[in-house]
């Protein structure tokens, strides 16, 4: 019986080898990505913008802001510029992994424009959220 260390390590192993080829891959939207592929990969990319948000948001609290021109926009321009950077290869790959599923990938534009625009109800937001991640969970057609 596999100690449960030893199954981690080469889960957290493979998850990090296909986070580096998800960005090796970063402009590719003709190719094909896993259901296994796009699970290991997408909990990398939040833990990734989570760390940058609070690297800048840390230093946009402890630095001194008293400077009218300063006023915190180095830090919100790098922040958006490091979020492009994480939602570019995040988003080719959800692209890949419904064209993988055989499902089209103007789905994930109809979805991410609606989902901003739905302002009315909570739940609506909640629901196309769950539909699009039924989605990305669909098994992968020949």
């Amino acid at each position: 019986m596999k100690s449960n260390s030893l199954v981690l390590s080469k889960l957290i192993f493979e998850s990090l080898k296909c986070y580096s080829k998800s960005w090796k891959s970063w402009l590719d939207t003709n190719g094909r990505s896993s259901r296994k592929e796009y699970c290991l990969t997408i909990p990398w990319y939040v833990i990734h913008g989570i760390t940058w948000y609070a690297i800048v948001y840390y230093l946009y609290i402890f630095l001194d802001n008293n400077d009218i021109a300063y006023n915190g926009t180095v830090l919100k321009v790098l922040l958006v510029l490091v979020f492009t950077m994480i939602l570019v290869p995040a988003y080719t790959l959800s692209i890949r992994r419904l064209q993988d599923a055989g499902i089209s990938h103007y789905w994930l534009y109809i979805i991410f424009i609606l989902i901003p625009q739905v302002n009315l109800f909570l739940i609506i937001k909640f629901a196309l959220a769950l539909y699009l991640l039924y989605l990305f969970l669909q098994p992968t057609r020949k």
